[in-house]
């Protein structure tokens, strides 16, 4: 059982439930789902991880734990169709 949620096991939770979610995307597609029901949100919710995952990717093995949480978010954030803030 994972006890820290340090930098190591961040990424590897990222990548697996980018995985997860390209495995069910069609899946949550057909949902059609609210508040938009656009058939799509399986889709946005893939890249919005996809996109968080890989800018944890592009991190140095070593990076910290800050750094590492700031990617992450930051790379949610560069996701097509992400809202900016």
């Amino acid at each position: 059982m994972l006890e820290v949620l340090d930098p190591p096991a961040v990424r590897r939770w990222s990548r697996r439930c980018a995985d997860a979610l390209g495995r069910a995307r069609a899946e949550i597609d057909a949902l059609n789902v609210f508040p938009v029901p656009d058939g799509d949100t399986g889709t946005n919710l893939h890249l919005t991880v996809l996109s968080a995952a890989e800018a944890l990717d592009g991190l140095p093995g070593d990076a910290g734990r800050d750094r590492t949480w700031q990617a992450l978010a930051q790379g949610r954030c560069s996701a097509p169709g992400a809202i900016r803030e």
